[in-house]
């Protein structure tokens, strides 16, 4: 239910942004609406297979298969799209997934459908930042905020049915929710209205690639926030994760760099008529 307040939220920020003319929609097809709807359907069923994996494994295990998230990303460009990476692209990768498998280190435990289901995940969070990467860029060239509206509706009914299916409404007692709980929540669903729509605008940008690394490097950072503020007890080798997983997203920040400012003066040099030797 939390996840069709937060597909709530966003239909209503999007509705109040279009009022005020934030941004527009575009027309679309039958097949565009039905891309959509598959969409939120990927977008839903990644929250749900997580959610489940996570009851069936240790949070351990499945952040270290989450921090495979890159590789699969990789795989799917190569495979559907037959994009190709620099050597260095490659090499930058190994410390940010090593150094979060080495970050999460603990108590490894997981069921042979638990260990499905976390691979499962991942692989669904790879399609969907690809295809969110893909809707903004190609195809539609729908905006986040547009993406955004189309897709929420959806996807709210579609928690709303995964939760009754799930048995959530027959443990829900709104009596229990006083002025306190429902600010919480309030501002629990505007941030996470905040969140989609910078994540969305940050995808299109940057590259799905880009997004798994720094859902890598949020992990760890997340490790270092808990350190800080509740002095959560960490080993050598989660020290160590941490280190090299900065060190690798740093490495694969200035790597990424170097690639799309080849690709601008490659550019300007074509629009000038210079043409590489």
């Amino acid at each position: 239910m939390l996840t069709a307040l937060h597909a709530a939220s966003c239909m209503i920020g999007t509705q109040v942004l279009l009022r005020l003319d934030t941004f527009t929609l575009k027309n679309l097809t039958g097949h565009d609406t039905a891309v959509l709807s598959a969409f939120s359907i990927l977008y839903t069923a990644n929250i749900a297979v997580s959610n489940v994996s996570l009851a069936l494994v240790t949070v351990p295990f499945h952040q270290t298969v989450r921090a495979l998230t890159p590789v699969f990303t990789v795989a799917i460009y190569r495979i559907v799209f037959a994009s190709i990476y620099g050597v260095a692209t490659y090499l930058s990768l190994i410390p940010v997934i090593i150094g979060v498998m080495l970050a999460c280190y603990g108590e490894f435990s997981a069921s042979m459908l638990g260990f499905f289901m976390t691979i499962l995940g991942t692989v669904l969070a790879a399609i969907k930042t690809v295809t969110t990467n893909r809707l903004q860029t190609s195809g539609l060239h729908l905006g986040a905020l547009e993406l955004l509206y189309r897709m929420s509706p959806i996807a709210c009914v579609q928690s709303l049915t995964m939760a009754y299916i799930c048995g959530e409404f027959d443990r829900f007692d709104p009596h229990s929710i006083d002025n306190t709980g429902l600010a919480v929540l309030s501002v629990n669903a505007a941030i996470a209205f905040g969140l989609n729509v910078a994540s969305f605008e940050a995808n299109k940008r940057s590259g799905a690639l880009t997004m798994t690394i720094a859902a890598n490097v949020k992990q760890v950072l997340t490790i270092v926030l808990s350190i800080l503020f509740w002095h959560v007890p960490i080993g050598l080798v989660n020290a160590c994760g941490i280190a090299l997983t900065l060190l690798g997203g740093a490495c694969y920040g200035r790597v990424e760099l170097a690639v799309k400012t080849s690709k601008v003066v490659n550019e300007d040099l074509e629009e000038g008529g210079i043409s590489k030797a």
